[in-house]
C-alpha cells in the first residue's frame, strides 16, 4: 500500500502567538479562581461568615498554632468598654433606684419617709408581688447619703431580719411596714429596697427622699 502524505498549510506565526496567550490567561484566571475561592470559603464557615486566619509556627520543634483575631482590636475594645459611670467612679444613682425583677418577684411600691419627730429615723412601707414562684429569703435597705459631707453608703436591716434564722416568704401578695434608725451623723438621700435569696437578689427597688 503506498503511504498518503497531507501536506497543510504553515500556521501564521501570529495566531501561534495568539494560541499561547490564551493558554496562558486561561491558567492565570484558573488560579485566581482556586486562590479567591480557598481563602474566601474555609469550610465550616457559613457564606460571607467572618473568617479567622490561623499559621503554624514551630517552637523547639513543636507545631505552635497562631490564631489572628477575626474582630478589629477597636471594636473588641468598644464592646468590653464599661458603663458610663459617676465622678467618683460609682454607678448612676438612677441605676441603682431603678426596679430590677427576676422571676415575677417585683417591689410593687416603695415609700421611705423622715420621721419628723425622731431624727435619725426613717418609716418605710412596700408592697411585693409574686407572679413566679415561691420567694423565701430576706430583705434588706441600702441608704445612700452623706457623711460629715462625704458621701456614704449603709446597709441596714429591719428588726425581724437581723435574726439569722428569720425568712420572708412571698407566695403572692404581701405589704409591710416599719422602720429603719439610721448611724449617727448619715443624713440620707436616697433608700435602695432589696430582697436576697441563696442565689442573689432577686427584685429590687429605689427611691429618693424629699429635701
Amino acid at each position: 500500500m503506498t503511504p498518503s502524505i497531507v501536506i497543510t498549510d504553515p500556521i501564521p506565526l501570529w495566531k501561534a502567538w495568539a494560541k499561547s496567550f490564551f493558554k496562558l490567561g486561561l491558567v492565570v484566571v484558573l488560579c485566581a479562581i482556586s486562590f479567591y475561592a480557598g481563602r474566601y470559603y474555609q469550610p465550616g464557615l457559613p457564606s460571607g461568615g467572618d473568617l479567622a486566619y490561623s499559621t503554624q509556627l514551630e517552637v523547639d520543634g513543636v507545631p505552635q498554632a497562631v490564631t489572628v483575631p477575626d474582630k478589629p482590636a477597636a471594636v473588641s475594645a468598644a464592646i468590653a468598654a464599661p458603663q458610663p459611670r459617676e465622678a467618683d467612679g460609682t454607678q448612676p444613682l438612677a441605676d441603682v433606684l431603678a426596679s430590677h425583677s427576676l422571676e415575677g418577684l417585683q417591689v410593687q411600691s416603695l415609700q421611705v419617709a423622715r420621721n419628723g419627730a425622731v431624727p435619725g429615723q426613717l418609716n418605710y412601707t412596700f408592697e411585693l408581688v409574686n407572679n413566679g414562684r415561691l420567694f423565701e429569703g430576706r430583705y434588706e435597705f441600702l441608704v445612700l447619703g452623706l457623711k460629715e459631707g462625704r458621701p456614704e453608703q449603709q446597709v441596714i436591716t429591719s428588726e425581724n431580719a437581723s435574726d439569722p434564722n428569720y425568712r420572708l416568704r412571698v407566695a403572692r401578695y404581701l405589704k409591710m411596714d416599719g422602720k429603719l434608725i439610721l448611724p449617727a451623723g448619715l443624713q440620707a438621700q436616697a433608700v435602695v429596697l432589696s430582697l436576697h435569696e441563696t442565689a442573689g437578689v432577686r427584685a429590687s427597688r429605689g427611691m429618693e427622699l424629699a429635701r
